[in-house]
This record gives C-alpha cells, sequence and structure tokens, in this order.
C-alpha cells in the first residue's frame, strides 16, 4: 500500500507538537529550573554586577515557546521522511519469505 506523504507528514508533525506541549513540556521545563541561572565564582552573573545578564521574563519566554514549536515540528518531520523513505525503499517481504 502506497502512503500519502502529505497525510505522514500532516500525522507525524501533529504527533510530535502533541508529544512536545503535553508529554514531554512539564520534564523539560523542570530540568531547566533545577540547572539555575549560570554562575561564576558561585556568584550569577547579575549578581556580579553585568547588568545585561538580566532575564527578561517576557522575551525569554516567547523565544522558548517559538523554539519549543521549530524543534518539534523539525522532529515531527524527521520521523516522517524517515517513514516514507522507509516505506518506498522497494523492500517486498514477499520476495524474502
Amino acid at each position: 500500500a502506497e502512503l500519502n506523504p502529505s497525510l505522514v507528514i500532516s500525522l507525524s508533525t501533529g504527533l510530535s507538537l502533541f508529544l512536545g506541549r503535553f508529554v514531554f513540556f512539564n520534564f523539560q521545563r523542570e530540568n531547566v529550573a533545577k540547572q539555575g541561572l549560570p554562575e561564576q565564582n558561585g556568584v550569577t552573573h547579575f549578581e556580579a554586577g553585568d547588568s545585561r545578564a538580566k532575564e527578561y521574563a517576557g522575551v525569554s519566554k516567547s523565544a522558548a515557546a517559538l523554539v519549543d514549536v521549530l524543534a518539534w515540528g523539525s522532529i515531527g518531520h524527521i520521523v516522517a521522511y524517515y517513514i516514507l523513505a522507509t516505506s518506498s525503499n522497494g523492500y517486498d517481504p514477499k520476495f524474502f519469505g
């Protein structure tokens, strides 16, 4: 049976975005929170006097959301192209069985 490429790519990307948002989101955020801010000699860069090291919550959260969507969408596309490539590589199980 031949696969419809548009359908495979759409379903794979949609599933990947769903998993990224509802399955892996909290896990990723908890790991980022555990790491904390970058430090040098036990002091964060902002506490050491670098005023440009202050994190801006609005910009960083929207940028992180955009990066998450792009990353999970890319993973979905990679999986879809893998499915399409391996489903059409000429392998015939009847020939070898």
